[in-house]
């Protein structure tokens, strides 16, 4: 018998989200929720099974159904209504983790891994993917089965320590080249990431991140660096079956203890489902860089970019493919001579990435990036060059997952950039170890 795992942490909230009239009768589903949190399960159940009576698969209402299933331990009729709910993109990692914990109720525990993993890979909430890791470790960790960790906290987060080498550091703000070392050093990163769900929940609702950057080398201190960010998140579906995701933030950056960069940036991407097996992923962003310190005033003005990801996953292994177009208009430096820094760049990308034994995989990626800048610099022969790049890098990644969610990584990541222009035609390697801390 497996009922210690009852434990791990629900998410049983109801989808308080008011569906469509013509769809399913509204007063049925208004009571049922009523009823749900009132704690009445089995009115709740009544309520919304009158509800769908005209005929309609309304993924709210069907999550709704699939949670008082639960509630009443009648697990066949909750996982039915799940996987109706989770083929709507907007709540399908909801869903899914929600059928992992209906197969931990009956003992089905390969099936409950297989769901935790999809609801990791689906969703892009922290809380979905924190649970899912908890669980998916839990089933196989059975000595923390006393910690019982509650999931009610509206807050979620992780942290991350990353310890590397460089063969020759490169400093690349905003994906702008600005000088390369020629020089190796060690570096040590710190990065922390924190989420308040304000209203709603991961399907619909609003909520908070905030995090933090710092890199420091030992000997390259000009290079250190520090980020600040603040971001307002959107949940909310763009039609029927695109779940959309919008963010409204500001990040300030440190360049050696001195004032970098300032950016206000606006994003929105809309997922949904292809096939049984594949996610297709859109999303737009646009950027707005100011510079802090007159020596990098060339650097502000706007970015925009445009992205598309397909991506397939099947049981122990994941593709994904994705282009992004970027355009940048920036101020440009124009003394002593003009140099142009706004730049077109078509990126294209691949990375696949196989399940080992023992919580453990194997990652590889690789993108191959073209820039061509929109007006010819002048060089110091008074010589004018419009600067076009090529950049590939390939990353190579180890990493294994322990109790609570705490993974442990080795990286490999190789960088060659080919530029028309000496100063900024390069190649490095980095190397890197990096332990991830969800709480």
């Amino acid at each position: 018998m497996y009922h210690h795992y009852s434990f791990i942490p629900l998410l049983f909230c109801l989808i308080l989200l008011s569906p469509a009239k013509q769809a399913i009768a509204t007063d049925s589903y208004t009571q049922g929720i009523e009823y749900f949190q009132q704690g009445d399960f089995d009115k709740a159940r009544q309520a919304f099974e009158i509800a769908r009576k005209p005929g309609t698969t309304d993924a709210q209402l069907e999550y709704n159904l699939g949670s008082s299933y639960y509630r009443l331990q009648r697990y066949d009729e909750a996982r039915i209504a799940f996987l109706r709910a989770a083929t709507a993109s907007t709540i399908t990692a909801l869903a899914h983790y929600n059928l992992g914990l209906v197969a931990i109720r009956q003992e089905r525990l390969d099936d409950a891994k297989g769901w935790f993993r999809q609801a990791i890979q689906e969703s892009d909430g922290l809380r979905i993917q924190q649970l899912s890791r908890t669980a998916l470790m839990r089933l196989t960790d059975t000595s923390s089965a006393g910690d019982n960790t509650s999931g009610s906290s509206p807050w979620s987060g992780l942290a991350s320590i990353d310890l590397g080498y460089d063969d020759n550091v490169t400093l690349q703000p905003d994906t702008l080249i600005l000088s390369t070392t020629r020089k190796d050093d060690f570096f040590f990163d710190i990065y922390g990431l924190a989420s308040r769900q304000l209203s709603g929940n991961e399907a619909q609702g609003l909520s908070i991140e905030a995090s933090l950057f710092g890199q420091k080398y030992t000997r390259l201190s000009r290079f250190d660096s520090l980020s600040l960010a603040l971001a307002a998140v959107i949940d909310h579906p763009y039609g029927k079956s695109f779940r959309g995701r919008s963010r409204l933030g500001s990040e300030l950056t440190l360049l050696d203890g001195r004032g970098f960069t300032t950016t206000t940036r606006f994003s929105t991407q809309a997922k949904r489902k292809m096939g049984k097996r594949g996610t297709l992923r859109l999303q737009y962003a646009l950027a707005y860089i100011s510079s802090l310190d007159k020596q990098y005033d060339y650097l502000s003005g706007w970015r925009q970019r445009l992205e598309i990801r397909p991506r397939w996953h099947w049981p122990g292994r994941y593709l994904m493919l994705g282009y992004r177009y970027e355009y940048n208009n920036r101020a440009d430096r124009t003394s002593p001579r003009f140099t142009s820094f706004s730049a077109t760049r078509h990126r294209f990308q691949v990375t696949g990435a196989i399940s080992l034994p023992a919580q453990a995989e194997f990652r590889i990626s690789a993108y191959y990036r073209e820039s061509l800048y929109h007006d010819p610099s002048t060089l110091s022969s008074n010589a004018q060059l419009t600067r076009d790049e090529d950049r590939l890098r390939i990353s190579l990644l180890l990493s294994k997952q322990f109790s609570q969610g705490r993974e442990l990584s080795l990286s490999y990541q190789h960088t060659r950039n080919d530029s028309n222009t000496a100063s900024y035609d390069y190649e490095n390697n980095q190397y890197m170890a990096s332990l991830l801390i969800p709480w």
